[in-house]
């Protein structure tokens, strides 16, 4: 998104916002399912315990944006995930 958005919670001023982010993330998990990527079973192999390794980490004291969640969860998760 070009603007920077503010969300704090799920309310209904914001379901439109919301709704196209969910839709991303729904998109992103659909290209990795369906093979979008240019190696149909892998994108860039890496062990699981390295994965587990890089998303267990201590509970941040400041919230993050949506958009660098999702960020994290694609180059942490996905980008190492099996697709079987």
């Amino acid at each position: 998104m070009g603007k920077k958005e503010k969300i704090d919670f799920i309310n209904k001023e914001n379901r439109k916002q919301i709704s196209k982010i969910f839709t991303e993330v729904l998109n992103i998990g659909l290209d990795f399912k369906l093979s979008k990527h240019k190696n149909p079973v892998v994108v860039n192999y890496k062990d699981q315990d390295k994965i587990i390794q890089q998303i267990l980490e201590p509970i941040p004291k400041n919230s993050k944006s949506l958009r660098r969640v999702i960020k994290e969860c694609e180059q942490k998760i996905i980008d190492g995930a099996v697709n079987f």
